[in-house]
């Protein structure tokens, strides 16, 4: 059981900081966004190539300076390594789901456009498909990040909300594993943060309002 002064500590990081952790990762998916849109949308020219390779590499850069933001603001409150480390893990993978996420689903609209303009788009159940993965990776990888501050506080609630949360992203890619790349990115991630969930149960008991 946590004694009064570290409930007391606790208290700091309170409930807007949700909102705190979420600023950062927004503002490295509107990043994400317009670098993913200017990519697809540059000439194919040899002398552009560096310029398109530094502008794939913005959603991993982003992420890991939004995780590095958030740390730092777990940091503000005393709190065990073990739920920094776990926090920062969670705000990471599931940021960078989110943003790789969404660099998907800008190119697959992008591509669309593109085949419109060319009176070649059809929209058929592939079509949809890609979409909808792109929309549930962003969701999912957003509520994975936003739960990483309940977990650095010791929140029974967010350790049972991210463990669906990563349940559910590894549902989504093991599948895909065969189809796509980034799903094998995607599954290790889930993966790694079940096992963590899992070892670390006992660092989480603190109970937030509605909890019973």
């Amino acid at each position: 059981m946590a004694d009064g002064n570290s409930l007391i500590s606790l208290g700091h990081l309170t409930r807007p900081a949700t909102d705190i952790m979420f600023k950062p990762l927004f503002n490295v998916l509107v990043l994400t966004a317009i670098a993913t849109t200017v990519a697809m949308l540059l000439p194919d020219r040899k002398e552009l190539l560096p310029l398109a390779v530094m502008l794939d590499f913005v959603p991993v850069g982003g992420v890991v300076a939004a995780t590095v933001i958030a740390t730092l603001r777990f940091k503000r409150t005393p709190l065990p390594l073990v739920r920094l480390l776990m926090a920062g893990y969670s705000y990471f993978a599931g940021g960078l789901v989110g943003a790789l996420g969404l660099a998907h689903l800008v190119a697959v609209v992008i591509v669309a456009i593109n085949r419109g303009r060319q009176h070649e788009f059809v929209y058929d159940y592939r079509f949809y498909s890609l979409l909808q993965l792109g929309v549930l990776l962003i969701a999912a990888g957003i509520m994975a990040s936003i739960k990483a501050a309940g977990l650095a506080r010791g929140e029974l609630a967010a350790w049972r909300a991210s463990l669906s949360v990563w349940i559910a992203i590894l549902a989504i890619n093991l599948p895909l594993v065969p189809l796509q790349g980034f799903a094998v990115l995607f599954s290790v991630l889930a993966a790694l943060e079940l096992l963590l969930l899992g070892s670390m149960r006992g660092n989480f008991y603190v109970k937030s309002w509605g909890d019973t």
